[in-house]
């Protein structure tokens, strides 16, 4: 099962191969286009696939297919409803192989759902176990989730994405500085390296900057 990520021309050519072999019954291609479909928004909104959309809710009706509940649950997160996906993701982890395809995904989906619940420690004990396996996302989502309590585990946290392909999380870097800088009140040498930092993320988020 992939994802793509390419131009608006290889989505194109992409989906319709999707769509081919879903026509087919082909489950790979059932649950690649209708992950996609989730995540680029469309989900629901193109009539052409809702043939592959009723497809998809068909495995998802067995309560069986780890990879179809975790796609049910990354929609029903889009859709704002973190408790039911939550409950779909929990299904996937415990119908699921040890390694299914789509297990780590289904992880940080759980982890975001339980931080919009507010359940704050269970999220922040499963998103460290995969940003410990190297899962780079996990690092973005801890550096949101800590941003208040732990500034400075925030900041290895996003320092990890953002040198690890997440070039967009060094903007929150720049901002934690600047908190930090906010809060160091009468002390002028932490504040004057704090605004540094600030400064130097800040020219790390831009693209344009050269070096």
């Amino acid at each position: 099962m992939r994802q793509i990520r390419g131009s608006r021309s290889a989505d194109a050519f992409s989906t319709a191969l999707w769509a081919s072999a879903s026509d087919a019954g082909y489950r790979p291609s059932i649950l690649s286009l209708a992950r996609h479909l989730v995540r680029s928004g469309a989900y629901g909104r193109v009539p052409q696939l809702r043939k592959v959309e009723a497809r998809f809710k068909q495995l998802v009706s067995t309560a069986r297919d780890a990879d179809a509940l975790t796609v049910e649950g990354e929609l029903l997160y889009e859709q704002g409803n973190y408790e039911a996906a939550i409950r779909a993701l929990r299904r996937a982890l415990q119908v699921g192989t040890p390694d299914f395809e789509w297990k780590h995904s289904c992880q940080l989906c759980m982890g975001k759902s339980l931080v919009k619940t507010n359940k704050h420690e269970e999220a922040r004990v499963l998103l460290e176990s995969l940003s410990g396996i190297g899962f780079v996302e996990a690092d973005v989502e801890l550096g949101k989730l800590l941003r208040v309590s732990d500034k400075d585990a925030a900041e290895r946290h996003l320092f990890t994405a953002a040198s690890n392909g997440r070039g967009d999380m060094f903007s929150l870097l720049s901002e934690i500085a600047l908190e930090k800088a906010a809060d160091s009140k009468d002390d002028k040498a932490s504040k004057e390296e704090f605004l540094r930092w600030a400064k130097e993320w800040s020219k790390l988020a831009d693209p344009r900057t050269e070096y």
